[in-house]
């Protein structure tokens, strides 16, 4: 496969510790063009890699043979973009491009967060937006695990979540931990919130339950006492914390392989169309990833 063409804007101290050890690493990646603002660094730099050096970053932009482009400041967020080539793990067997680069992100936080339950076997979970991508994983996760399944679903997306594996579907909306509780005697052990409901679900979940939550909400010391108060402990999904967990992401391979996980693509986009993509994950609705094909 032909590798993605880098350039790099600000080749300096930081980049040549970071990024450039970590392109030139990996066969994914070959380094194609060089900028900074400087026209003596720029020469400096374009002599020392043996690429183009512009002095513009509007020519490192124009250049055909830069496909992408990171800018090498001191931040943890650029490093990880180039450094994440060499946390990889073998995509699942008769995966396209688009349908495995689906996986990593939302597969990970809803591992994450059913991880941070920790319950014991035959435990009653119920998950929220069901039907999205995180929420999706979280429910064929939580069957993988050998769990009891609620789902919320709007009607026209009920289907879906069925396939998924959900034990028992309730409607979307206003009063969905009424439903969940009425599912149960006592309430439900756990909630994986990926709809970012919030405190009107603690009524859903037993005294000593946990719910994990992927964003938090406008107030949330009140969420916080809350769920206090009601004996919930509240757990945080955060896809970082497995960084650089290949056992996690394989795992996630493995069940994608076994057909327990789905890889679902909604639509893909050329580079100049994702604006377009953005807008349409803004809208809401998505079922399925949204993908920038390169």
């Amino acid at each position: 496969m032909k590798p993605t063409g880098v350039g790099i804007i600000g080749p300096g101290a930081w980049a040549s510790i970071s990024h450039i050890p970590v392109i030139a690493a990996s066969p994914a990646f070959e380094l194609r063009a060089v900028s900074t603002s400087r026209r003596s660094s720029a020469e400096a730099a374009a002599a020392r890699y043996g690429v183009p050096g512009y002095d513009d970053h509007r020519r490192l932009l124009a250049d055909p043979q830069v496909d992408v482009v990171v800018v090498a400041v001191q931040v943890t967020q650029h490093f990880e973009l180039i450094s994440a080539a060499l946390e990889v793990v073998p995509a699942p067997a008769g995966a396209s491009h688009a349908e495995a680069a689906t996986l990593p992100t939302n597969g990970l936080t809803a591992s994450h967060a059913l991880d941070q339950l920790r319950l014991s076997p035959d435990s009653t979970v119920a998950v929220t937006g069901a039907a999205g991508a995180v929420g999706g994983y979280a429910v064929q996760l939580a069957k993988a695990a050998g769990h009891r399944v609620l789902a919320d679903a709007a009607r026209q997306d009920a289907d879906l979540v069925a396939s998924l594996g959900a034990d028992h579907i309730v409607d979307r909306g206003p009063g969905v931990a009424d439903r969940f509780r009425a599912l149960t005697a006592d309430g439900v052990d756990a909630v994986v919130d990926a709809a970012v409901i919030g405190a009107p679900l603690l009524s859903a979940i037993r005294r000593g339950g946990t719910l994990a939550y992927v964003r938090g909400g406008p107030d949330q010391a009140a969420f916080e006492r809350a769920a206090a108060t009601r004996g919930v402990t509240l757990v945080y999904a955060y896809v970082h914390d497995y960084d650089g967990r290949l056992d996690k992401l394989d795992l996630l391979r493995r069940l994608a392989d076994e057909g327990r996980l789905s890889l679902r693509v909604a639509d893909t986009f050329p580079p100049q169309h994702a604006a377009q993509a953005h807008r349409l994950l803004a809208a809401g609705g998505v079922r399925g990833r949204l993908v920038i094909e390169w």
